[in-house]
């Protein structure tokens, strides 16, 4: 049997580490409990500035995809595979003329239904390739213009 001095002094020893343990043990939960509000609060912060982000991106890509409809409009088309063969013909046909035509006549020098002609020249005149004059009481007449000539060029249709 142990001493009881001895068994008293071992019991009061590991009273005091039990104890001291316990109380760094209650430190550490404390400053735990601290950190994990403050990532909590983080965290919360950090949700609502994802949420906005995304809201942002979103507001951003709608805008951009507006844009973009917007450069369309605006840009010039590239003239390659453009035209078809009507057209062609119909640009190669009045950079050879000198006065401005009817649609009605560039028809019948071409062998062509008025209707198609006409719709072959509006579609060019978007492409500010020829200019119809609309004149009080009488018929469009067309001419060539240089973004026709500047096509017939590269294209090396005229020399």
């Amino acid at each position: 049997m142990k001493n009881p001095i001895t068994a008293l002094s071992d019991l009061f020893s590991k009273l005091v580490i039990e104890h001291g343990s316990a109380v760094i043990q209650e430190k550490h939960i404390a400053l735990f409990k601290d950190e994990l509000a403050i990532l909590k609060d983080k965290f919360a912060i950090l949700a609502a500035e994802n949420q906005q982000l995304k809201t942002e991106n979103q507001n951003l890509k709608t805008e951009n995809t507006q844009l973009k409809k917007k450069i369309q409009i605006y840009e010039k088309p590239t003239h390659d595979n453009l035209l078809d063969e009507n057209k062609i013909k119909l640009l190669i046909f009045l950079s050879k003329q000198k006065d401005r035509l009817t649609a009605d006549d560039i028809a019948q020098a071409l062998n062509i239904n008025p209707q198609v002609v006409t719709f072959h020249l509006e579609e060019l005149e978007k492409y500010n390739m020829v200019h119809g004059g609309q004149y009080t009481g009488t018929p469009s007449d067309w001419k060539l213009v240089q973004e026709g000539r500047r096509y017939l060029i590269e294209n090396k249709l005229i020399s």
